[in-house]
């Protein structure tokens, strides 16, 4: 429920790039609100939202992701981690 109250003021704090905000919100939620919020995003703002999440609740939170969610965020993330040594040659 807190997730549908917030997800208007969440999108906004994401587009204006407020991550400082969207931590301090988020890492007081439940990860079972934050996983709700999460499935409300856009890939996106999800990604972005995923990302302001300390650690332990970001572990804890993907525990309440559909299995289908899981999964793309595991892929996504290695493809990140790939992605990060080629950035640091190039520069």
């Amino acid at each position: 429920m807190l997730e549908k109250l917030a997800l208007p003021e969440v999108r906004e704090l994401i587009a204006e790039s407020d991550l400082i905000t969207l931590r301090e919100v988020l890492n007081r939620w439940l990860p079972v609100d934050i996983a709700d919020l999460l499935k409300d995003l856009s890939s996106k703002e999800d990604i972005v939202a995923f990302q302001c999440l300390a650690p332990v609740l970001a572990a804890r939170t993907f525990e309440y992701l559909p299995l289908v969610a899981q999964k793309d965020r595991s892929c996504s993330q290695s493809r990140s981690r790939q992605r990060k040594p080629e950035r640091r040659l190039r520069d």
